[in-house]
């Protein structure tokens, strides 16, 4: 630019000297003057170009041409009118140089943290060849010079269907994808695709940026997440102890496997959606109760299936804590036939319970029976002889008869009951008067063995949750026992003390204690040990079936109590059982 504008100032100059020589010879005619002034309009031209043009212009150049170099040079000689031009293009020329380092610091600084993102980044033109891409895409694919993108991701020769790239490229939007590809060293890996285009300044797209995040560990952790899910939903579906998945809000079933469908006749549909309460026999029963983090137990429940039958069952209860929304998860064991066999076994210690009483209630029977015998007797002979009689006789005879009778209808009654087959429900029930019912049948018993029993009872005993004829065999089964141990005691050879069965009732913490104690033969703690296991026995051969204390226990432990023993050799043992309070 500067050349030419030194040219077009030497041609201006040449047709002024040109247009001077002419108005000389025009005016002069004198070829002196001429001469002069051909010579001197040249020296003179120079002279000012040199010193007036030239030289600022040269170094106006040196100082624009300077602005590409690091820094900007200062011109050496600069006349006073042109200073303030060169004053100002040097200022430009500092700010333009610091703003160049600035841009290069910031492309450094955006190439360095293009490098650093922790995820692979390229930049495709419209052949998907890659123009530019960051340090973790070299790392793991290894791309080669001037590679396409489908290539170096995935050792393809043509481009990959249902790419994003080229949707971005057709319509300019961003698109997403899941991709799988093999890395460098043979193994797979799988991302997440989001693509962006690249717009130059008249807005058409020049390229297209591609992001993927490379998301292996957390596709591999939801496959072994579905392999378990699926591993644990086999479990859950081909055991055979009904599983059902309940709402406690709703107290809705939501889900149950196969064999909660095979126990109780529902079909899966069917099961789902129904009321949890509707699988028990008492609705009451099915309250859930709050288990957070341990599982709670429920030992004994009473279940209809959908023929109406009646089942037993146990039932478990834990919180799904991991599920979105709170989920109990409830399994059952059908323990009918369990419960049957028990119901039997029950049975059969009455049976066997009874035939060891068969002794005691003849003689039971006998009294009241001897007294009937005796007053029908003097009637008949009053009768025989003609003599008549009297009313005061008779009055005396009769009320006396009259209690025996219903003396020996209690005693049938109360065996009869005793031995009655029960129906499980339990009820609130009147301790003192079940204790007081087992005594009576003993009574006698008690009295030509010269036993005392002695029974203790507080006025205001509260009730407990339980089943009269079932607590009245535990009663019963306590008292032979310790019929037998004192009676043994005293056969032995200590006649020296008297005989004595205790059986005292109190509240203490909270409880209903019934505590039956005898001064007889005592155990050893091997034998205390082993008391309560089935057909353990310490009678000899036909004087016990080893069932009594085992079924005694189960039937204490059914009712939410416990039994405690207390006992020594030649000491005697104490029964302690305690119960809980009716609610």
């Amino acid at each position: 630019m500067l050349k030419r504008v030194s040219g077009l100032y030497l041609w201006l100059f040449a047709f002024l000297e040109l247009a001077v020589v002419a108005g000389v010879l025009a005016a002069s005619r004198s070829w002196l003057w001429v001469g002069v002034v051909l010579v001197a309009a040249p020296l003179m031209l120079f002279w000012i170009l040199a010193l007036g043009l030239w030289r600022p212009l040269r170094a106006l150049r040196r100082e624009i041409m300077g602005l590409t170099d690091d820094k900007v040079r200062a011109p050496d000689h600069v006349s006073s009118e042109l200073r303030p031009i060169f004053s100002a293009i040097h200022a430009m020329g500092e700010e333009l140089l610091a703003r160049n380092r600035e841009l290069g610091c910031q492309k450094e600084e955006f190439r360095r943290l293009f490098d650093l993102v922790p995820c692979i980044i390229t930049v495709q033109d419209r052949d998907f060849r890659l123009m530019e891409y960051n340090s973790e895409f070299r790392e793991t694919f290894a791309p080669g010079e001037g590679d396409f993108c489908y290539h170096a991701y995935k050792g393809r020769t043509s481009p990959c269907p249902n790419c994003p790239v080229e949707k971005t490229f057709q319509d300019g939007e961003p698109h997403s994808s899941y991709e799988m590809g093999i890395n460098k060293d043979g193994t797979s890996s799988y991302w997440f695709v989001k693509t962006f285009p690249i717009h130059d300044e008249a807005g058409e797209i020049t390229a297209a940026m591609e992001v993927c995040h490379d998301i292996t560990p957390v596709r591999l952790l939801v496959e072994e997440l579905q392999h378990t899910e699926n591993r644990y939903f086999a479990i859950f579906n081909t055991i055979t102890t009904p599983v059902f998945v309940v709402d406690p809000d709703k107290s809705v079933i939501t889900d149950c496997n196969a064999g909660a469908e095979y126990l109780y006749g529902y079909g899966h549909d069917e099961m789902c959606g129904r009321p949890f309460a509707h699988l028990f026999h008492d609705p009451m029963d099915a309250e859930i109760p709050v288990c957070s983090k341990d599982a709670c137990y429920i030992e004994r429940l009473r279940h209809v299936d959908k023929a109406g039958e009646t089942l037993w069952v146990s039932m478990g209860i834990a919180a799904l804590e991991e599920s979105d929304r709170p989920l109990m998860l409830v399994t059952f064991n059908d323990i009918t036939r369990i419960v049957q066999a028990e119901a039997q076994m029950i049975h059969a210690g009455k049976m066997a319970t009874l035939g060891t009483m068969a002794t005691g209630v003849a003689h039971e029977l006998n009294q009241p029976l001897t007294v009937l015998k005796s007053s029908i007797g003097l009637l008949k002979r009053r009768q025989r002889t003609g003599k008549t009689v009297d009313a005061e006789l008779l009055g005396e005879l009769l009320p006396e008869m009259d209690s025996y009778v219903d003396r020996a209808s209690q005693i049938v009654n109360d065996m009869r009951e005793f031995g009655r087959k029960d129906d499980a429900k339990l009820e609130l029930v009147d301790v003192p008067s079940v204790v007081e019912k087992a005594a009576r049948m003993f009574k006698e018993q008690f009295r030509l063995r010269e036993v005392t029993l002695a029974v203790e009872s507080p006025p205001d005993l509260p009730g407990i949750m339980a089943e009269p004829h079932r607590l009245e065999q535990v009663i019963v089964n306590h008292l032979i026992n310790a019929r037998d141990s004192v009676c043994k005691r005293w056969d032995d050879g200590l006649k020296s003390e008297a005989k004595i069965v205790t059986v005292v009732m109190a509240t203490r913490q909270g409880r209903v204690e019934i505590a039956i104690s005898d001064n007889g033969v005592g155990m050893d703690e091997k034998t205390r040990r082993q008391i309560f296991d089935p057909f353990f026995t310490t009678k000899g051969p036909g004087e016990g079936t080893g069932i009594g204390l085992s079924i005694s226990d189960n039937i204490v432990r059914d009712y939410g109590g416990t039994t405690h023993v207390w006992s020594k050799p030649d000491q005697g043992s104490r029964f302690t059982l305690s119960f809980p309070l009716a609610p």
